[in-house]
């Protein structure tokens, strides 16, 4: 009876272990897997592996003629030999590869400067796998680029049979009425210069975008009670030039750190609503932004000359004929003629304009102490960019002389300012 006993135990013993839960830890899991929680520190280092900045990469990813593909790490040597050229990698203990992998896919865009919003991988029973990524499609360069998602999985190399990649773009909302300031980031304008009143300490825009002030700002002073819109390049060392609103000559008084014009109460708007763009801004907005010679174009506006820029998703209002380029022939021309002779709107013309988003940047000249010269012939907008100790960059937009670019100013002379905000 007892050795009946024994064999019945025996026998369902081997039952039970024929028949292991599939979940256990010698079966692949099966699912999602969990992600290795990284250190800061670590993150930024797989960082600086999984770019299109590393050379080795970028150079394996060219090989590839266009393929999206999907690759595993094994171990600390596989991963050093993506490491390229002046990039750091400390110890990683989080990452025990024994346990676990790392994988990471190339993928092709038609841009540069892309990133990935997702890399999750998802396992079959049978030992395939799938990495699903996310691609964010924000910029807008026009050139080849490459993006390499990854992540750190907690699960062996050994146990991954077979991986494929599956590959999700994803497109912004871009605002239609926006400007784009880089490859990844959008602006809108002031719907005006930035004007100030003396006596009473009070900020606002300018009531319409093609409003100066022109020759009366030769009535500068702290008690002048009236309006201002060309400011020397602000500081912080002394509190007459805080803003740029001194007539000094002295350029001692222009020494200090930026302060933006924008933490100011500006009309109703609360603080830091609105900033000053950096010079690269400026220069990527004219010069760099997908078919930027196709947004631009010098123009009078209701009696005003200046420039126009139309934002990115531009479409033409009915009835409207821009004409994109800046001087043509006009090059000679002794006065600002040039601007009305290229084109000319209407009050009623523009509003069809400022309506679909088009922006209006004035010329309203420059203040050297309390002389103004060229209104309505130049346009200078303050950057938030230092030049050197004494001057900061400003971008110009014609003139006698139709020189249009990046100029380095003495902080002393006064500019026009134009503010922003970034879009959500």
């Amino acid at each position: 009876m007892k050795l009946r006993f024994i064999f019945i135990c025996m026998a369902l013993c081997a039952v039970m272990m024929g028949c292991e839960d599939p979940n256990s830890g010698t079966n692949p899991k099966v699912g999602f897997i969990d992600k290795v929680p990284l250190t800061d520190m670590e993150q930024s280092e797989l960082d600086a592996i999984f770019t299109e900045r590393n050379h080795y990469l970028h150079n394996y990813a060219s090989t590839l003629n266009g393929e999206n593909t999907v690759n595993v790490i094994g171990s600390r040597a596989e991963l050093y030999d993506l490491v390229g050229p002046g990039v750091f990698i400390g110890d990683l203990k989080s990452i025990n590869f024994k346990k676990h992998c790392i994988v990471y896919g190339v993928v092709r865009t038609s841009s540069s400067g892309n990133t990935f919003s997702k890399a999750e991988l998802y396992m079959q029973a049978d030992g395939k796998a799938t990495l699903q990524t996310t691609i964010d499609m924000v910029s807008i360069n026009c050139m080849i680029g490459y993006v390499f998602p990854y992540a750190v999985f907690d699960i062996p190399k050994k146990d991954i049979q077979q991986i494929t990649i599956q590959v999700d773009r994803s497109t912004p909302k871009l605002n239609k009425k926006a400007f784009s300031v880089s490859s990844t980031e959008q602006v809108v304008f002031s719907m005006g210069n930035l004007q100030y009143h003396p006596k009473n300490n009070e900020w606002r825009f300018a009531e319409s975008q093609w409003n100066i002030i022109g020759g009366a700002n030769e009535n500068i002073s702290t008690t002048y009670d009236g309006w201002i819109d060309l400011f020397g390049w602000s500081t912080d060392e002394h509190e007459a030039t805080k803003w740029g609103v001194s007539t000094s000559s002295d350029w001692n008084d222009y020494t200090g750190n930026f302060v933006d014009w924008g933490i100011n109460t500006i009309g109703n708007d609360a603080p830091n609503t609105w900033r000053t763009m950096s010079i690269n801004e400026w220069y990527y907005l004219i010069e760099q932004r997908p078919h930027h010679s196709e947004l631009m174009g010098i123009a009078q506006v209701n009696g005003v000359n200046g420039t126009i820029l139309l934002p990115d998703g531009w479409e033409c209002p009915d009835g409207i004929d821009f004409k994109p380029g800046l001087y043509e022939e006009h090059y000679n021309y002794p006065d600002e003629s040039y601007f009305a002779m290229h084109q000319t709107f209407t009050l009623e013309q523009w509003r069809k304009m400022e309506n679909a988003g088009a922006i209006f940047l004035p010329n309203a000249g420059i203040r050297v102490g309390k002389n103004v010269y060229d209104p309505h012939g130049a346009g200078c907008y303050w950057s938030s960019t230092r030049g050197s100790n004494l001057t900061a960059c400003s971008y110009v937009f014609g003139g006698i002389s139709v020189a249009t670019g990046i100029i380095n100013e003495m902080h002393k002379d006064a500019r026009s300012v134009r503010l922003v905000k970034n879009c959500d």
